[in-house]
């Protein structure tokens, strides 16, 4: 059996229209207000099953009206929640997200129980960690619990994916979770903080790829909005996939679309390719439509914009 296991955040989005976003020190006033279901780890976990996968969510919500609606979220997806801890501690993540006129937004997390994500419920979870898998991680949740499931992955020769968001304030990543990701996925600006390489077309997005190579993943895979993606293997081997022509309405999600749906096409077709105009395609989607979980696509949908 293959499936998807999902290690990370999430959280309640409280989202912010407005017309345009705020300069320093200055008040302005919204037009429309709404909560969704959010988090990385969610978001990339529910992109997932909507491109019919089987999927696992390891992750740690609050035990608070706002992780249960998280977890039934999930729930109605068919995410598997069996590995899904309450904490006593602390609140459920939250991330307030403004959105401007042009759909760009700006993201402040508030990671709260995410925070408390440790190895130790890693280690709690072994029992999902069986037959074959593909591994999901991101930045929202303790690096050191990134590691250890990481790890525990590659004992067991299964890929590991990693997101590299948000990138740490050091723009530096541990080299022994970098040497254990068959995938390594960060969008313009994360690449940027990661290299110092400002990716502006597919030239200077190899030269950051190449970069990124060195500090130990097999695979890299850049995301350029609508500039497309681009990948290189650690056979040299360069892909580019122009992005999608959409309208765009909220960039919100946008980046877990394609992660969800690139693992989900790659797991089961074995093919880089395939797998990578897949997850563009999902990508360009969720941009028409607001909100983290709304904008997924579903696997019909996605396949008809490839058609």
């Amino acid at each position: 059996m293959n499936k998807i296991i999902v290690v990370g955040s999430l959280s309640l989005d409280l989202v912010l229209k407005v017309a345009r976003m705020p300069g320093l020190g200055e008040t302005i006033i919204a037009q429309d207000f709404a909560k969704y279901p959010g988090g990385k780890g969610n978001n990339q976990a529910i992109a997932a099953s909507r491109s019919q996968t089987i999927t696992i969510m390891i992750g740690n919500i609050g035990q608070d009206e706002y992780g249960q609606m998280l977890k039934q979220s999930l729930i109605d997806n068919n995410v598997n929640t069996d590995f899904l801890y309450e904490d006593s501690s602390s609140g459920t993540g939250l991330a307030f997200i403004t959105i401007n006129a042009d759909g760009d937004n700006s993201i402040v997390i508030a990671p709260r129980s995410n925070s408390n994500l440790t190895p130790a419920l890693i280690a709690k979870s072994k029992l999902a960690f069986t037959e074959n898998y593909l591994l999901m991680l991101q930045l929202e949740t303790p690096i050191e619990t990134s590691i250890y499931a990481a790890d525990l992955a590659k004992q067991q020769k299964q890929l590991v994916l990693l997101n590299p968001a948000p990138v740490p304030a050091s723009g530096q990543l541990p080299s022994e979770l970098m040497g254990l990701v068959d995938f390594f996925l960060p969008n313009q600006s994360e690449t940027f903080l990661l290299t110092g390489i400002e990716v502006k077309d597919v030239e200077s997005a190899k030269l950051a790829a190449l970069h990124l190579l060195k500090l130990g993943p097999k695979n890299i895979i850049i995301t350029m909005g609508d500039l497309g993606v681009f990948a290189l293997t650690h056979q040299q081997e360069e892909i580019f996939i122009p992005a999608f022509k959409v309208k765009t309405i909220d960039t919100t999600a946008a980046g877990d679309a394609f992660c969800g749906a690139f693992a989900a096409c790659y797991l089961r077709n074995n093919d880089l390719i395939l797998a990578l105009k897949y997850a563009s395609a999902a990508g360009a989607l969720a941009t028409t439509k607001s909100g983290a979980v709304p904008s997924l696509p579903e696997a019909s949908d996605i396949l008809q914009l490839l058609s």
